[in-house]
């Protein structure tokens, strides 16, 4: 392969902003307050709000709350209730 061609991790993580398989680029999970604690190539390996860790799934919540209401949410606790009544309200 020429050299034109390689890609290596500090590139790809410029060009994808984050995780290639992570659902939001670390700009997005930085807006919404979340702290990639472990950025990866291909995953995140952690993630963190208001200085505790949180799970995969939470730091996901909080992207979609702040994506909807233009703020962050003041818990994780108020990202999932609202990320709970959406998906209610607005079933597939």
């Amino acid at each position: 392969m020429s050299d034109e061609k390689k890609i290596n991790d500090k590139k790809l993580e410029q060009v994808s902003g984050g995780g290639l398989f992570s659902r939001h680029s670390d700009k997005e999970y930085a807006e919404a307050g979340v702290t990639v604690v472990g950025p990866g190539t291909f995953y995140n390996d952690g993630y963190a709000f208001k200085g505790k860790e949180i799970s995969t799934e939470d730091a996901h919540m909080l992207v979609f709350f702040y994506y909807y209401h233009d703020y962050q949410a003041e818990s994780v606790e108020e990202a999932r209730e609202y990320y709970d009544y959406f998906a209610q309200s607005n079933p597939l």
